[in-house]
């Protein structure tokens, strides 16, 4: 399997029409293994950066994506030139770095060329590009309603919130579930701990039904847009004050 995979990517490499690529797979299969052998064997060299707990891939993307700074601070750090079809970039455990997203969902399968019955089925491989899926399309949704989303990542720990929106008065982390499994540690510690003064309220996305834990609201993947507008429509009351009998 790994060999058939190996070819591949030397075929993709020869090819002229070749772009960025995204190797997804369960953990502890081989990827990391894969990639460097690949770019030690048909590269003059190769840059590999560990996004896992690193401050410099954090920071890299953090400003912009603009390819040519991204390019020289990596030479910066790592000392190595890079030569444009001679040497190979590996960004490894890319998910702690950033962020990224496609205009919609329809375009995330039509990449990823993932099978579309995968979505409906319990199954470790396709657990990630599901997790995925979902932020997507709930990225989808919140545009909508709100025109600047951040994602936040505590330093020097584990705790993410996949989306954190502002409407009107309210700030609100979000947090996306795809799985059964819809623990949200680290949502309810930005909302029960590290910000427990600021008396804000979670909105978890999930396929689980609607329910008000008090310190966090689980909608329905279904319903997110809805949900925001309702909130829109909300805030926009709040902050304008009820209309007049005689408007």
């Amino acid at each position: 399997m790994k060999r058939k995979l190996y070819n591949q990517l030397v075929e993709r490499k020869n090819s002229p029409a070749r772009k960025p690529l995204v190797l997804e797979g369960a953990r502890q299969v081989g990827k990391t293994w894969l990639m460097k052998e690949f770019g030690k064997n048909e590269y003059d060299n190769m840059v590999y950066v560990n996004c896992a707990n690193n401050d410099f891939a954090r920071n890299l993307f953090l400003h912009d994506l603009a390819s040519q700074r991204i390019i020289r601070d990596i030479v910066a750090n790592s000392g190595q030139r890079i030569v444009p079809g001679r040497t190979l970039i590996v960004f490894d455990e890319i998910q702690d770095a950033f962020k990224l997203y496609l205009l919609d969902v329809g375009l995330l399968g039509a990449l990823s060329e993932t099978p579309a019955g995968q979505m409906i089925v319990s199954n470790d491989v396709f657990k990630e590009y599901k997790g995925a899926f979902s932020e997507n399309y709930v990225l989808q949704q919140l545009v909508t309603e709100v025109p600047v989303i951040y994602y936040y990542s505590k330093e020097n720990s584990r705790v993410e919130v996949d989306f954190l929106i502002q409407m009107g008065s309210r700030v609100i982390p979000v947090e996306v579930k795809a799985e059964d499994n819809v623990k949200s540690k680290s949502l309810k510690q930005f909302v029960t701990i590290d910000y427990a003064n600021k008396d804000l309220k979670g909105l978890r996305c999930s396929m689980k039904p609607y329910v008000d834990q008090g310190w966090m609201e689980n909608i329905p993947l279904y319903g997110v847009l809805g949900y925001m507008g309702m909130l829109s429509c909300k805030e926009k009351v709040l902050f304008n004050g009820p209309a007049r009998d005689d408007e």
